[in-house]
């Protein structure tokens, strides 16, 4: 344990793309699905209001310099929150594991989100450590979104995106 002293801290927040209160619950489409999401008000299902930070704070409030892996799994709120972190990203070079909610967005969402990875990232993976095209990753999340849509595939299955600055081996 002595390992992560002083590397692992917990924060009662969420991240955000500015400092602004979001909602946690079952809010918008998330509803419909039985699970978690974000909102930007309380107009969701037995929602909390809680911190809204961006990772620049997280960043200098920690003195970050070295960091290797950030894993997201922020409930449909990819788009807003992805395209503010590209810099952290490129500036410590730091891998990304996402779990992507494609049910909980919007299609221009979908392709907005692939797009940053994309923007982001040298190589892009699937959960099975497949190198993804960028063109293949959109039409996969938004077939998978249609396929939840219709009943026809689980919500929870994994919807994981591996973003890399080097090639995985």
């Amino acid at each position: 344990m002595n390992f992560f002293k002083n590397k692992v801290f917990l924060e009662e927040v969420a991240i955000n793309d500015k400092e602004e209160d979001v909602f946690i619950g079952a809010a918008g489409r998330s509803a419909k699905w039985g699970g978690s999401g974000i909102a930007f008000d309380n107009s969701g299902i037995n929602t909390k209001k809680v911190n809204g930070v961006s990772i620049d704070y997280i960043e200098e409030k920690y003195s970050l310099d070295n960091v290797g892996l950030v894993k997201i799994d922020i409930e449909g709120g990819e788009a807003k929150v992805l395209e503010s972190m590209k810099f952290f990203f490129i500036r410590h070079q730091a891998n990304m594991f996402l779990s992507l909610h494609p049910h909980l967005m919007s299609i221009d969402n979908i392709e907005k989100t692939i797009d940053d990875i994309y923007d982001t990232f040298n190589y892009v993976y699937d959960d099975k450590l497949q190198l993804m095209e960028r063109e293949f990753a959109i039409n996969k999340y938004i077939n998978n979104k249609k396929l939840i849509e219709l009943g026809k595939m689980n919500s929870s299955e994994h919807q994981e995106i591996i973003g890399t600055f080097s090639k995985i081996k």
